[in-house]
């Protein structure tokens, strides 16, 4: 209380002169606030806007009408225009440009945006282009008291504009795409080669099942269409006609109900290379007279079976006629005939200059003709009476048979093969048949006692075709076995003895299936007989009694074989033996009798594939056969033989004669090359044209040795 009465007193005089003081401080701090917050929120402003309409313009869609938003100019400035509250900017201070990342000017001109749609703003596909909004906003202070001084606030901003983005939407319940993988090997391959194409459909969601259609360059393949999946692979053998690189496709469609895969296709580039040709050269008569017409005949061959088409040039270096000068061929041949004014060696050349775009390599042959002042005349043979031969009796009392002791089989894993010369299994791919040929060279009949045939194990069919079946079985020409049995393995019912003739070497059992089967995928079809070991073949034993009848006498024979090498060189692919059979003895010899055996190395497993070019004297290359033995043991210089053969229609080499050039090769199906260095019967110094005798090329009668030794 005391203190109250001592306290001065304010009067109101004095409060109004200290409110007058302090009120414009209080004004200029309110002013002052206003003002921050104008700036702030302009600043806010300008930068969103020029972010909205970056947003907008960098989209792909469609803005203000049916202008594209990056090209709507007018939308980006309204979309700037939209968050400005305060008025603080107008178009003029809206600045569009383009450009491809900072500093990098944008892929078209003017890089701008110009009037209300521009379509010359054409951004970049991969994605590189930018759009670059800038905005400039005005501020001015309200009460220049303040002090805050009038400036421009700017912003920029920069999206890139999204041409191209994939969205992948997963649908748990769509179906998976499958892989297609084709394999095409050789690859290369040669014009005319056959091309086992497989293709192969896979995926996470378990084996694919359904069809696949292959094509070439868009052209369905006949044979190749519609073939069903076996475990998820099919094979088909396509050969090319022409050179050059092709496309083959692969088309997958599901089975019908199925919804785990997809339709798809594949693709594989094929490279298909020209084929290599021979050019040989036939005179008829190879020994002529003066001014007597000689037939030239000039035959190119292509390898697989192939005719060559194109010009060859032919040069006879003397002589009269129409064989000089280029030549068209018709069926890879061409015939002329030449006359000849003296004795002497005329050389006979044709340059076979190739045709490219039909695939064909070019070659060079030569022949060197012999004309004579008294050329050879034929010499009828002379005829030989028959000498009669008494009948010798045949004792009636049975003897005992003699057992012939079974040789001991090779065994060979997975038994697939017989690997023994005794015989040997003959399948074929996409048929319904496989067969085992083997040979008797026992001086009397035998007969079969049993034979067990497997076709269904765990790594054959067994697993790709379930109702592969066993229908029949046959003995050359004789069916003694029909039914209908799908198991492992089966002992075959014999009903009737199984005869085999003496000295013979075409016998062959057939079994027959109940439907095609691809043995190109390696399955495994095993034939075995009665012997223990799964690749053993027939116990023989002598029919009736085991008397000697004695043999009719024939005439002598002394034949020999000469040889050439077609083709020197040690590297390469193929091996080109050709062969003469000269028969010095005094009676023909059926060439039906004849083998000829070529002793070689084949380095590697594949399968070998032969082929005969010319046998003229013979009729034809269809009367030559060729069969390829494996050697084990192995000797030195050859673990394989080939063995050429003849049909009857090959007819006989007549005392005296020969059989003439028989051109031969053969190679591997997967075009792998030889190495010839060391093999057994292979000559590089007995190069075309010439023939000469070589012991190192064996010949046989009735499976006996009379020419050569083996290796």
């Amino acid at each position: 209380m005391k203190s109250n009465k001592l306290a001065p007193k304010k009067n109101t005089a004095q409060a109004m002169v200290e409110f007058a003081i302090v009120l414009p401080i209080l004004l200029l701090l309110l002013y002052g606030l206003l003002e921050a917050g104008r700036l702030l929120f302009i600043y806010s402003t300008v930068v969103n806007a020029s972010r909205q309409a970056a947003r907008y313009g960098s989209a792909t869609g469609v803005g203000t009408g049916t202008a594209l938003r990056y090209q709507d100019c007018a939308g980006i400035k309204f979309a700037a225009q939209r968050v400005d509250y305060l008025n603080s900017f107008n178009d003029d201070n809206i600045l569009i440009t383009y450009d491809n990342g900072e500093g990098v000017a944008a892929d078209f001109s003017p890089p701008t945006c110009d009037g209300a749609v521009d379509p010359d703003v054409r951004p970049s596909t991969d994605n590189t282009t930018r759009i670059v909004v800038t905005v400039t906003g005005h501020f001015v202070p309200i009460v220049r008291l303040v002090p805050f001084i009038e400036r421009d606030i700017v912003a920029t901003s920069a999206r890139t504009i999204l041409m191209s983005v994939p969205i992948e939407v997963e649908d748990e319940d769509a179906p998976e795409t499958p892989t297609i993988e084709i394999e095409d090997l050789p690859d290369p391959s040669k014009v005319g080669e056959t091309v086992p194409v497989k293709v192969t459909v896979s995926g996470t969601s378990g084996t694919p099942t359904g069809t696949v259609d292959i094509s070439v360059d868009g052209t369905p393949i006949t044979g190749c269409t519609g073939l069903t999946l076996s475990g998820g692979v099919v094979t088909c053998p396509i050969i090319f006609n022409l050179p050059g690189t092709v496309t083959i496709s692969a088309t997958y469609t599901p089975a019908t109900g199925t919804t785990d895969y997809e339709s798809e296709t594949g693709t594989e580039v094929h490279q298909v290379d020209p084929v290599p040709t021979t050019v040989v050269i036939e005179d008829t008569p190879a020994i002529s007279g003066i001014n007597l017409p000689v037939n030239i005949l000039v035959r190119v061959i292509g390898d697989f079976g192939t005719t060559p088409t194109g010009t060859v040039n032919v040069t006879v270096s003397e002589g009269v006629g129409d064989c000089n000068g280029p030549h068209t061929l018709t069926g890879g041949t061409f015939s002329c005939t030449m006359t000849f004014s003296a004795p002497g060696f005329p050389n006979i050349s044709a340059d076979y200059v190739g045709d490219p775009v039909a695939g064909f390599l070019p070659d060079v042959g030569s022949k060197t003709h012999e004309v004579r002042t008294d050329p050879p005349t034929a010499i009828p043979p002379t005829a030989i009476p028959p000498t009669a031969i008494p009948p010798t009796a045949i004792p009636t009392t049975p003897v005992p048979p003699t057992l012939v002791p079974t040789v001991a089989p090779t065994q060979v894993s997975n038994c697939n093969s017989i690997k023994d010369s005794a015989g040997s299994i003959q399948v074929v791919a996409l048929a319904k048949t496989m067969s085992l040929t083997f040979n008797n060279q026992n001086p009397y009949a035998v007969t079969i006692q049993n034979i067990y045939v497997a076709w269904n194990y765990d790594n054959g069919h067994k697993g790709s075709i379930d109702d592969l079946n066993l229908v029949s079985a046959r003995l050359n020409t004789t069916t003694f076995w029909t039914g209908d049995v799908n198991d492992e393995g089966f002992w075959v019912p014999i009903s009737t003895p199984l005869i085999i003739p003496a000295n013979t070497t075409t016998n062959r059992i057939t079994f027959t299936f109940n439907q095609t089967y691809d043995r190109a995928k390696g399955d495994k079809i095993q034939i075995s007989f009665s012997t223990p070991g799964c690749e053993s073949y027939p116990i023989i034993v002598p029919v009736g009694a085991a008397t000697p009848i004695p043999p009719t006498p024939m005439p002598s024979a002394n034949l020999k074989v000469q040889y050439r090498a077609a083709d020197v060189t040690v590297g390469d692919n193929q091996i080109k033996p050709d062969f003469n059979i000269v028969n010095l003895g005094t009676g023909a010899v059926p060439l039906s009798e004849l083998k000829i055996r070529y002793w070689y190395t084949r380095e590697g497993t594949a399968n070998q594939e032969f082929w005969c070019d010319l046998a003229a004297t013979l009729g034809s290359c269809s009367n030559v056969t060729g069969t390829f033995v494996q050697v084990n043991p192995a000797r030195t210089g050859a673990d394989f033989y080939l063995e050429v053969g003849f049909t009857a229609a090959a007819g006989a080499v007549s005392a005296g004669g020969q059989t003439g050039e028989i051109q031969t090769r053969f190679n591997k199906t997967d075009s792998s090359n030889y190495t010839e260095t060391g093999d057994y019967s292979f000559d590089p110094t007995k190069p075309r044209p010439s023939f000469a005798d070589w012991t190192h090329v064996t010949l046989y009668r009735n499976g006996i040795l009379i020419w050569g030794i083996e290796p």
